[in-house]
Formats: C-alpha cells, structure tokens, sequence
C-alpha cells in the first residue's frame, strides 16, 4: 500500500511526490527520510549525495534551477551532466560549467582493440570461428595463436577430485578393470597383471 504525505498544502503518495519538479531525492531516499521521522517538506527538497540523488539535484543558474538531467537536456548546455557535475564539484561557476563544450578526448568513442588486425565482432563472423565470443577473448587474451584461439574450447572438468574406489584405498595403488573373456571382468593393480 503506498505511503501518502502532506506537504506544501498537498496530499499525495510518495511516488508522485518523487516525481514532482520540487524533490530533489529517488523514490528509495524519500521513502527511508519519511520513515526516519523527516519533516516532509524537508525530506522532499534537501539535496542528497548518493548516487541515486546526485543527477536530481537543483543546480541554479541563467536565473533558473533545474536538475543536472534538466541542465543537460538545455538548449544552453554543451556538457552531460556526469562532466557539469564534476566541474561542479571543482568549484566552476554553474553558467560557465553548463555552457562550456565538452573537450573533445571525453567525447571520442573508446578506443576498439583488435587482434591480428581485427575486431572480436569481425573474428566471430569469420567462417573458421567455432567458439563463443567468452571463449575467443579468452583466448586471445592468453596470447594464442590465432588460428588455435579461433577453435579451442577449455573442456569442464567433471565435479573436482576423482574418488578412489575401496580397493585402491586397500591396494594403495591404481586399479585397473581387467577383462577376461573366459573369466568375465576382474579388478587387477595397474602394473601387475595374473
């Protein structure tokens, strides 16, 4: 059942209380302050630095005070709102940390590795590929030939130790199963045949 508070003359649920311009904090936040015994005006528009909460805080500038996901969405902006935070957090003025662009390294794509000239994509479409994409990284990651990595797959081991049969234990040695065609099957020590 959801949980509904008075707060600026209004009575609504916590959900819809999230959602209104005014919070500054996630659902979750909202919810653990009201439980905490938080006035509800308080709880509702106190900032909050958990990772939930650090995108929906109020920035103020250009006379206006919108959240760093509002401020990035700006016609103004030429910055996310990961890069506005952190001039932020550096001391920037809000105007100058919103409107500057970005610098080109944080824009650039990541850097793609490749093997032997290609990509982990382009060696998966190559016909003589017969392993997963997990398995391919892993073995180019291990410095195998190329044509080996294309096709090597690690064979599971089945559930740890092999257990030693009573006899082995009692023998102190490997047992082997010896088949005689007259006789029928029989277990003789590895080594030493009848």
């Amino acid at each position: 059942m959801p949980t509904f508070i008075d707060a600026f003359g209004e009575f609504r649920s916590l959900r819809d209380w999230s959602r209104d311009p005014r919070c500054s904090v996630s659902l979750m936040t909202l919810e653990k302050r009201v439980k905490s015994g938080w006035p509800p005006e308080e709880a509702i528009i106190s900032g909050s630095d958990s990772p939930a909460d650090r995108l929906r805080q109020k920035i103020a500038a250009f006379g206006e005070s919108k959240s760093l996901n509002e401020w990035e969405l700006d016609e103004r902006s030429h910055a996310s709102a990961m890069v506005i935070r952190t001039r932020l957090k550096n001391g920037w003025a809000a105007e100058i940390a919103i409107s500057t662009p970005e610098p080109e390294e944080a824009k650039s794509p990541r850097k793609v590795r490749t093997y032997h000239g290609k990509t982990i994509p382009e060696w998966l479409s190559d016909p003589r590929c017969t392993v997963s994409r997990f398995t391919l990284e892993r073995n180019l990651r291990s410095h195998m030939p190329i044509e080996e990595a294309l096709t090597f797959r690690k064979r599971r081991r089945s559930g740890g130790k092999p257990t030693r049969n009573p006899i082995e234990k009692q023998l102190g040695t490997e047992v082997d199963m010896a088949v005689d065609r007259q006789k029928g099957p029989s277990l003789v020590a590895a080594g030493r045949r009848p």
